[in-house]
């Protein structure tokens, strides 16, 4: 199909939506200014992520009319998609499983409601796992056909997929939580559909991390096994698995983790205002989400690739308006819904572009003209362990400034919300704050995801080199560096997300419990909180042992496949791929749920033989060790990756040396810790304190 016909079909879907969108804008004033009720604010809410869904499935038609002109690209994405359903497949067949059995138990505990919230959260997150691995694997290859064209075009379209996946996401979200909170209109059975959906990402998220760190190890042994084979060559079964567990562990684990974040801080902000302000309270978060969706349409609409050579100063400065807009839309929420509590207008614009902000955090370890990165990059002449001893310094120097940021948020947020003369109205501006950081991750998810899908499309270019022009390989050699800045900075806004919505969700357990204060000189509650510090460590070492268990298992089947069937080596016959993808996920999921397990026997045990302020400081020392370990190695890994691209520059890439074996040894270390402990963690801490909030009623 020609571009003339595409684009006036693209004219009329697009047409529809601006009028869809009009008409919710007119729709959500009347209930903004002119028919101002709690229980009528439930359609702004619909709106938006109707709205939402509406632009990501606009985007995917868009992306559908550009046929592959190159038969390899088809062929790449049938063999990356039917990989990447292959895995997905065996994570619905184990977790069927297990959501069953949970169903079981929660219903003679918790009731009917809770099992079907908790039912709900964990379809709708299949769901969105089921479409981001659908977009991600299928546009991933396809994208990289667009570079026979123009540049900035395959950079529009890159975006356009990572539009879909995000904005799926923000309607998966408040959809369903809006209509159970108006059909339920309890908070605690509510939070049965975040338990659902922080089980499911779980499951998904520390699998897929195994996955890819023990396919990168199972590829170093069989390299050195068989001395034919090269880096990303296709005679090597593992080929396949690697590119499926990069485009899964990519964006789908960071649409994933958001996903619990945005319906954990709603859920907490919600849980706060109903206690402060009654129903009123509890449909504000609503309406302050709505509106953070509704400027990222508006600032999405102003994204051009034409204009400027630089995505990234693109991408953040549309972020940039998209906070301007939400915050002054957010003003006359505030200003014509709650007058009397205009302060509460305060931490929504901390929140806003504190999330902004925390992605420039520590850029002194992603460019080299920073000392840190030259300091690494010296050192590698050195030799290795005085490489690693300058990456660990740096690493643990960058753990500061994050949680100095943390404090400010969290003090900034509770006194200007007058929580000094009202504790409550504190709590639940903070609560605010989190979500107003949370209210533009549409936008966010979408340059993440960009970074992620560039970096996808440069995977793909490099391994199928030799059937692609030599354009495109010139082209896609500033999709490395650019999906390199994107993730990094926005891997800040994801950790930072996470750590902050646990402490929004804690506040909540807090506030459901009665619980006024946490005394630390109790000894149940300072024994707990020893116990949850060294929670993180046995769930990492864990995953660990995990990962070397299933990369031995990936070598006993490359060895068999080559044993079996020599004609592999020789190129006439398809390695079984799909034989790989099956073990891994097998292994990987089945070894994660026997650790999870673990984890929630030891929550369980402090539950019934201690008491709930010492659950909730228990919780408070999983954050705290999380928090560290997570911005340690995700500062480490950025350090050593940025140091290795100024070695590079600086000594006109020179292989096979001591100091590039040096720099490269440690990127390999530094790099697989992050890639393993990071999403691990993040998605563990968020279902632990989902947890907390879901065995408040066992407490009575």
């Amino acid at each position: 199909m020609d571009r003339d016909k595409i684009n006036k079909r693209l004219f009329g879907w697009y047409s529809i939506f601006w009028v869809l969108l009009f008409v919710a804008l007119y729709l959500s004033y009347f209930v903004y200014f002119v028919d101002i009720t709690s229980t009528k604010s439930k359609w702004v809410g619909l709106f938006a992520g109707a709205i939402a869904i509406l632009l990501a499935s606009c985007k995917a038609l868009e992306m559908s009319f550009y046929k592959s002109k190159n038969p390899m690209f088809e062929k790449i994405t049938e063999y990356f998609s039917n990989g990447a359903f292959i895995f997905i497949k065996r994570l619905f067949k184990i977790s069927l499983v297990f959501i069953f059995l949970i169903s079981c138990f929660l219903i003679k505990f918790m009731g009917n409601h809770f099992v079907l919230c908790f039912i709900c959260g964990s379809a709708f997150t299949f769901l969105l796992i089921f479409l981001s691995v659908l977009v991600s694997t299928k546009i991933s290859t396809r994208s990289s056909q667009f570079y026979n064209e123009s540049n900035s075009f395959a950079l529009k379209q890159i975006f356009n997929s990572s539009v879909v996946i995000s904005f799926i996401m923000v309607g998966l979200c408040i959809i369903p939580l809006v209509i159970l909170f108006h059909i339920i209109k309890d908070y605690q059975v509510l939070n049965g559909f975040v338990f659902g959906c922080a089980f499911v990402v779980l499951l998904n998220n520390v699998s897929t991390a195994i996955s890819r760190q023990a396919v990168e190890s199972a590829d170093d042994v069989s390299r050195n096994h068989v001395a034919e084979y090269e880096k990303n060559d296709r005679r090597n079964p593992l080929l396949l698995l690697s590119g499926v567990s990069k485009c899964i562990l990519g964006i789908n684990t960071l649409s994933c983790d958001l996903f619990v974040s945005l319906s954990l801080a709603l859920i907490a902000s919600m849980t706060v205002g109903g206690e402060f302000l009654q129903l009123m309270g509890s449909f504000l978060p609503i309406i302050i989400l709505a509106s953070g969706i509704f400027a990222s349409i508006i600032s999405i609409m102003f994204i051009n690739f034409n204009k400027i050579n630089n995505p990234l100063r693109v991408l953040f400065s549309s972020a940039f308006f998209a906070n301007v807009i939400f915050v002054i839309i957010s003003y006359f929420v505030i200003r014509f819904w709650l007058p009397d509590l205009i302060y509460l207008f305060y931490p929504i614009v901390i929140g806003a572009f504190g999330g902004y902000f925390i992605c420039f955090l520590n850029s002194n370890l992603l460019y080299s003209k920073y000392k840190p990165v030259v300091d690494v990059s010296n050192s590698a002449i050195s030799g290795f362990l005085p490489t690693y001893r300058q990456i660990i310094k740096e690493s643990f120097s960058a753990i500061f400034s994050p949680a100095v940021v943390v404090a400010l948020v969290l003090i900034f947020s509770f006194v200007l919300s007058q929580g000094l003369n009202e504790p409550s109205a504190g709590l639940y501006g903070v609560t605010l704050a989190v979500l107003a950081m949370l209210s533009c991750s549409a936008l966010m998810i979408g340059i993440c995801s960009f970074g992620f899908t560039t970096k996808n499309v440069y995977k793909v270019l490099d391994t199928y080199e030799e059937d692609i022009c030599e354009k495109e390989n010139v082209l896609s050699n500033s999709l490395d560096g650019v999906g390199f800045h994107i993730v990094a900075l926005g891997k800040n806004y994801i950790n930072f997300a996470t750590m902050i919505t646990v402490v929004s969700a804690i506040m909540a357990y807090c506030v459901l419990s009665c619980i006024e204060e946490i005394d630390l000189i109790n000894p149940y509650v300072l024994s707990s909180l020893f116990i949850g510090v060294t929670i993180p460590f046995i769930y990492s070492a864990f995953v660990m042992g995990i990962v070397s268990k299933t990369a031995r298992r990936l070598v006993l089947e490359v060895k068999r496949q080559l044993k079996k069937f020599p004609q592999v080596l020789r190129f006439e016959m398809r390695p079984d791929y799909e034989k790989c993808v099956d073990i891994s996920a097998i292994s990987s999921l089945i070894q994660v749920i026997i650790s999870t397990i673990l984890v929630i026997i030891i929550s369980f045990l402090i539950v019934f033989n201690l008491q709930k302020e010492a659950f909730g400081g228990y919780i408070f020392g999983v954050l705290v060790a999380s928090f560290c370990l997570v911005y340690m190695t995700n500062s480490s890994c950025v350090l050593v990756k940025s140091a290795k691209r100024f070695f590079e520059n600086q000594f006109n890439y020179i292989k096979n040396t001591d100091e590039y074996n040096a720099i490269s040894l440690n990127e390999e270390i530094f790099c697989s810790f992050k890639s393993l402990i990071n999403p691990s963690l993040n998605a563990l801490l968020k279902f632990l304190v989902i947890l907390a909030l879901s065995l408040i009623p066992l407490f009575s």
